[in-house]
């Protein structure tokens, strides 16, 4: 009886009461939130996304204003007059130019200076320019620099998805740790129980040695499996104190490590339902693929227009005052030109344009190879995770079978109907059952974890239950 009584004890600590669902929920849900939040891994995730946001603002400030300062000092001296004669010029030139969204180029100019020479004297010119430049075939309306800031965008969006998974596989890593250390602890109890079990056993069979009915093999036998027992518990425990150092390691709060972590069971069961309700959606993996097609296409576009012939219309307006031998003088000028530049052997545009134009491929295959893939991804994964959860179910109902059984062979063992070796075969099948139970469980739960977290409209499980 008494054995009896210890296994249904050592039972009741795998299987899992849907009737402690919330209860279990919120524990579970505490020791992730207090562990995410120190997770190394997250805050340097977070930094990434704030640079990918950085880059994003930066790209999105399409206008560049340019200041340009010039002090100049020219020395001359002047030959081919009737009568030669040196002079000095020295002045300040101030410079401003404005790209606009539409590409134009707007600019304005003031030019101070000086000359001092033997024959004319001093005299002091100011002047003042006014331009404008409209590109008419290369980079016409801006379009090479939209496309490049519209490359520049998506890439600044494939960094945020960057660092979006692996927010998600730091969570990932949390809920690992967590769901291991909740299993160590349960082997640990099964352990100490299943122990408590074993040396109780051994005073039953020793009573039996006395008797005659128990042979010395079978008799050493127990007690091998009494120290095979004692050395599992004990190297379960040292993966207990590796487990706890990490938690301690990442966590920020302080947790007591002392207690014991809730059954996760309904904690997951929430996700479970959430990905099943979801149905087939794009994926973070996908959407990585299109923006970078997205960045490979305007990218592309941009090099292949500034690789045209540059013409530009530039237009100028220039005026000039000052003094020169005693009197003032004042003039002005307007100018317009076509300017046309021919480029000729430019081997590392032709290289750009080169790679660009395999990155564009690559990208086109990897979508339309995801659009095959996607649909079927989740419905693969889905009838697995689905068998995986019935697989859970029926492991519990065969360990409460094998409970059973065990029962009824050691019965039959202490009226003589079996040896000692047939009744601990079935009594290891129990063990080894209740433990596999254990390992299986998280397995699924860490495996729809990787499931839901591909899935773009699905939120990270850490962030979404850290209140509860």
């Amino acid at each position: 009886m008494f054995l009896r009584i210890v296994n249904i004890s050592i039972l009741a600590l795998i299987l899992t009461s849907t009737s402690q669902a919330s209860t279990t929920e919120s524990g579970f849900a505490s020791w992730v939130h207090a562990l995410y939040q120190g997770s190394t891994s997250k805050i340097i995730s977070e930094q990434e996304s704030l640079k990918a946001e950085a880059l994003k603002t930066s790209a999105q400030r399409f206008s560049t204003t340019e200041i340009n300062v010039t002090p100049y000092l020219q020395q001359y001296t002047l030959k081919d007059v009737p009568s030669a004669y040196e002079g000095q010029q020295k002045g300040l030139r101030l410079g401003l130019s404005q790209n606009t969204p539409y590409g134009l180029k707007l600019s304005a100019g003031l030019d101070r200076k000086s000359e001092n020479d033997l024959t004319l004297g001093s005299n002091e010119k100011v002047g003042t320019s006014f331009g404008l430049s409209v590109p008419l075939w290369q980079n016409v309306i801006s379009y090479a620099d939209r496309q490049l800031q519209t490359s520049l965008l998506a890439d600044a969006s494939l960094g945020q998805l960057d660092a979006e998974i692996k927010l998600r596989q730091s969570c990932e890593s949390v809920l690992l740790t967590l769901t291991t250390y909740w299993s160590l602890q349960q082997k640990d109890k099964f352990f100490t129980e299943l122990l408590k079990d074993s040396k109780d056993l051994n005073k039953v069979l020793e009573r039996s040695r006395q008797k005659g009915e128990l042979s010395k093999i079978e008799y050493l036998g127990t007690q091998s499996e009494l120290l095979a027992i004692e050395n599992q518990k004990i190297q379960n425990e040292r993966d207990i104190s590796a487990a706890q150092f990490q938690i301690k390691k990442e966590a920020v709060a302080s947790l007591d490590l002392s207690l014991q972590i809730l059954d996760p069971q309904g904690y997951f069961d929430f996700f479970w339902k959430e990905y099943k309700k979801i149905g087939p959606s794009e994926t973070l993996s996908s959407m990585k693929v299109i923006k970078s097609q997205e960045s490979s296409a305007a990218f592309l576009n941009s090099i292949q227009n500034r690789n045209r012939t540059a013409v530009s219309l530039n237009l100028q307006k220039n005026q000039r005052e000052g003094d020169a031998l005693g009197d003032d003088y004042k003039d002005d000028d307007f100018k317009a030109e076509l300017n046309l530049t021919l480029k000729l052997n430019d081997n590392i545009e032709k290289a750009e344009l080169s790679q660009a134009l395999a990155r564009s491929k690559q990208s086109l295959a990897l979508i339309e190879q995801n659009k095959r893939e996607q649909a079927l991804t989740y419905e693969v994964q889905a009838k697995d995770l689905e068998n995986q959860f019935k697989a859970s179910e029926n492991l519990k109902k065969r360990l409460e079978y094998l409970v059973v059984i065990k029962d009824e062979y050691f019965k039959r063992f202490k009226q003589g109907r079996i040896d000692y070796q047939e009744y601990l075969r079935q009594k290891e099948t129990w063990a080894q059952s209740s433990l596999q139970l254990i390992d299986y469980r998280i397995n699924t739960w860490n495996n729809l974890v990787k499931s839901y977290h591909d899935l773009s409209r699905l939120d990270n499980i850490c962030e979404k239950r850290k209140s509860l």
